[in-house]
């Protein structure tokens, strides 16, 4: 899945740096701003850069007179900002390289560094009421700060989210269908006449379970002969047992970020003596593979 996500270049001299948008974003001297730049003739909190609903727009907090900029001219001193450069002096000068709004970030908080919900390799869940960690049931809002291994991050949620009122693919439907095809890595969910496509590796996952599924009159699987039918199929070797894990949890965001809902109907599980099995909940009947 390619992701679009509002970003700005910042250029200073021949340096380059990319900062990811949240939905407010402080730009300046000071380490509190979240594109700090180390230069004394910047202003500790020079511009803000904000998503206004439909666009960005930015506005002067110090610096004005050495400010310029382009954009149509807002209330209480805001630019709208769709293309071209905002400059301080001629030190540096920012580009927005991608306009697409913000989306849910990650922000470590040791390094600053922002990532994608594609970036933690489905340690995370996007839900429909906020963010999970894989392995617990505590939901993050925006601002909040959860772990994830020996990382720490703070949760970025795009302004006013919520969970989507205009889902056009509803998981838990009975009449769910999956088309795979394991060779191109591709797999289709479909209800009625709306479907959503996902692409690369984890379709190799939902290839293990999709075929036990059609094949097997129960379908659930334990995690260690799903890992064994992922490697048989093309799998990694090298790959802990918990990759499996993940591979399940990045279909579910996949889906979440082109809006389907009820994303855990996907898959079931149930525990037979100390062993927890899962089989995916689609019928058999409505799976081609």
């Amino acid at each position: 899945m390619n992701e679009t996500m509002g970003t700005v270049l910042l250029s200073q001299g021949n340096k380059r740096r990319r900062l990811i948008l949240s939905s407010s974003n402080l730009i300046g001297r000071h380490w509190r701003c979240e594109l700090s730049i180390s230069n004394e003739r910047l202003p500790l909190y020079w511009i803000e850069i904000r998503w206004l609903e439909s666009h960005w727009a930015w506005r002067v907090l110090w610096g004005s007179d050495f400010t310029r900029g382009t954009g149509a001219v807002l209330q209480r001193g805001w630019r709208k900002w769709s293309s071209g450069r905002i400059y301080f002096h001629d030190i540096l000068h920012l580009e927005l390289s991608d306009p697409s709004p913000p989306t849910l970030l990650f922000e470590e908080l040791r390094t600053k560094k922002r990532f994608t919900l594609m970036d933690l390799e489905g340690r995370v869940l996007y839900t429909q009421h906020g963010v999970q960690t894989l392995y617990s049931e505590q939901v993050y809002q925006d601002g909040e700060i959860l772990t994830v291994g020996e990382n720490i991050y703070r949760v970025h949620l795009p302004v006013r989210w919520s969970p989507s009122k205009r889902a056009e693919l509803d998981l838990g439907d009975a009449e769910l269908a999956l088309d795979i095809d394991v060779e191109t890595l591709e797999a289709v969910f479909t209800v009625k006449n709306v479907e959503c496509k996902l692409m690369g590796e984890p379709v190799r996952m939902l290839y293990v379970y999709a075929r036990h599924r059609k094949e097997d009159p129960d379908g659930w699987l334990s995690s260690e002969n799903a890992f064994r039918l992922w490697v048989e199929f093309g799998g990694t070797t090298t790959s802990p047992i918990e990759r499996l894990n993940w591979e399940r949890a990045k279909v579910r965001n996949m889906l979440a970020m082109n809006s389907a809902i009820n994303t855990e109907q996907i898959f079931e599980r149930t525990r037979k003596k100390r062993k927890w099995l899962i089989r995916m909940r689609i019928k058999s009947q409505n799976i081609n593979i």
